[in-house]
C-alpha cells in the first residue's frame, strides 16, 4: 500500500512540474537579428532610417554599432534614437567610405544583424550666406558658398543644390557660370528664392550662365538677372551639348542677342520657363533654337515683350507644346538661311508628336511667321482669332503651308 502510495506522489509531482512548465516555458532564446535594408547608400551629412527586426526572445533590446564604435561616431556615422534608428552620414569622407552599421542582441550578444552603409557624395550643397569655399566641403552641413567653386568640384551624375539667396559676383561667383562635367545638375531651392546675378563687367564669352558641350547637364529653379545692360550682355543661357534640361528658369531682362540661346546641341528639353520683359522696347529674341539642333523640345513656356519670342533656324525640329506667346512683335519666327538644311518644327500634331495646346495671340505684327519650301504643323493651338487669320495669326512667305486641320 505505501508502495503505491510513493508511486502516486511521484505521479502527482511529474504532474506539477509539467504542468507549471506548460505556463511558463522559461526562456525563449533570440534566433536571429536582422537590419533592413541591409545595405543602403547615404549622402555626406544626410540621414537615414534602420529598422531592426529580433525574431524569438523575451528581450528584445539591441546595441547598435558603427564599425565597432558602440552608437558611432563623427569620423564613421552617428545612431540615434530606437526602433528605428536613424544613422546620420559624417560630414566629411573618411577613408573607407563603406562602413558597417552592427545591432547585437541585448539577450544574446551572439546574435546580430548587420548593414552596409555606403556613403557617397552625389550631392553638393551651396549657401552664399552660411556657406565657404575655403573651409566647407559641399555636404548638407558644411556646404561651398559659391555654385562657382561646387561645379569645379563636381564629378559626373552630382548634383548641386543652391540654397536661397543671390549668386553674384560680389559673393565670389565667377561668370559665366557654368557645368564642368557629363550629367551634373545646378538646382536651386525654388525660383523665387534662388536668384543668379550676373557680372558686373565685360567678360569675353558675353553670358551669364552656361551648359556647353556636355552630356547631361541642368539648371532648373532659378531666376537669372544679367548685371549689365541689354548691350553688353549677348546671351544670359547659353544651352549646347546632348541630352541638356532646363527646367523653370526665369528671365525677366534682355539680352542683346537672345535671352536663351540653343546651339549645337541634340535633345535638349526647356520646360516651364518664363522669359518675360516688360520695358515696352519689344527688342531681340526670347529664345533662339538653331545650327544643327536636333531632337528638341520648347513646353510650358511664356514668352513675352520680345521682338521675336521663338526663333527656329538652321536644322531645327523642336517640338513646341504648352507654350504661351504673347505680347511680342512676332511670336514665332521659322525660317532657313544657310543652303542645304533642315528645318522642321512641330507645333501641334506633326511627326514630333506635339500635343499643341500653345497660345500664339496678342503679338503685334504676326503670331507665326515663316519661310520655308516645306509645310509644318500648328494643330491644337489658340489663335487670335478662330480660325487663325492669315497676316495675322500667321504669315507664310515661302511654298510651304501651316496644317491647322
Amino acid at each position: 500500500m505505501l508502495r503505491v502510495f510513493a508511486i502516486m506522489c511521484a505521479c502527482a509531482a511529474s504532474a506539477i512540474i509539467y504542468g507549471c512548465s506548460g505556463e511558463d516555458a522559461g526562456p525563449n532564446p533570440v534566433t536571429s537579428v536582422g537590419i533592413v535594408p541591409s545595405e543602403i547608400d547615404v549622402d555626406l551629412g544626410h540621414s537615414v532610417e534602420l529598422e531592426a527586426t529580433v525574431k524569438g526572445g523575451d528581450n528584445r533590446g539591441l546595441t547598435w554599432y558603427v564599425n565597432g564604435i558602440e552608437n558611432g561616431n563623427v569620423v564613421y556615422g552617428t545612431i540615434t534614437g530606437n526602433s528605428p534608428v536613424t544613422f546620420t552620414a559624417p560630414d566629411h569622407l573618411h577613408l573607407p567610405s563603406t562602413v558597417t552599421v552592427k545591432a547585437v542582441s541585448v539577450e544574446d550578444t551572439t546574435k546580430s544583424g548587420t548593414c552596409t552603409v555606403n556613403i557617397v557624395f552625389k550631392k553638393m550643397f551651396v549657401d552664399p550666406e552660411d556657406g565657404s569655399d575655403l573651409e566647407g566641403n559641399g555636404s548638407v552641413n558644411l556646404p561651398f558658398k559659391t555654385i562657382t567653386h561646387a561645379s569645379e568640384e563636381a564629378e559626373p551624375g552630382m548634383t548641386i543644390f543652391a540654397q536661397p539667396g543671390v549668386y553674384s559676383e560680389a559673393g565670389g561667383e565667377t561668370f559665366p557660370i557654368g557645368v564642368r562635367a557629363d550629367s551634373v545638375v545646378i538646382e536651386g531651392m525654388d525660383w523665387e528664392q534662388c536668384i543668379i546675378r550676373g557680372h558686373d563687367k565685360v567678360y569675353t564669352y558675353h553670358a551669364t550662365i552656361g551648359l556647353g558641350a556636355y552630356t547631361g547637364a541642368s539648371l532648373r529653379k532659378f531666376t537669372i538677372e544679367q548685371g549689365l545692360p541689354a548691350d553688353e550682355v549677348l546671351v544670359t543661357l547659353y544651352i549646347g551639348g546632348t541630352d541638356t534640361h532646363v527646367d523653370s528658369i526665369r528671365v525677366f531682362e534682355r539680352a542683346y542677342y537672345a535671352v536663351c540661346r540653343a546651339e549645337n546641341t541634340i535633345r535638349p528639353v526647356i520646360e516651364n520657363c518664363e522669359f518675360i520683359v516688360d520695358d515696352g522696347l519689344a527688342l531681340q529674341r526670347g529664345l533662339n533654337v538653331f545650327n544643327n539642333n536636333s531632337g528638341g523640345i520648347v513646353r510650358n513656356c511664356k514668352f513675352k515683350g520680345f521682338h521675336t519670342g521663338l526663333r527656329i533656324t538652321n536644322t531645327s525640329d523642336p517640338l513646341v507644346e504648352g507654350c504661351t506667346l504673347e505680347g511680342n512683335n512676332v511670336a514665332v519666327e521659322v525660317r532657313l538661311e544657310d543652303s542645304p538644311n533642315s528645318v522642321n518644327p512641330d507645333f501641334g500634331g506633326g511627326a514630333r508628336g506635339s500635343l499643341g495646346g500653345n497660345i500664339i495671340r496678342n503679338n503685334s505684327e504676326c503670331g507665326l511667321w515663316f519661310d520655308l519650301p516645306h509645310s509644318i504643323f500648328a494643330r491644337y493651338n489658340t489663335w487670335g482669332n478662330d480660325p487663325p487669320v492669315p497676316g495675322q495669326d500667321y504669315c507664310q512667305i515661302g511654298d510651304g503651308d501651316l496644317i491647322l486641320d
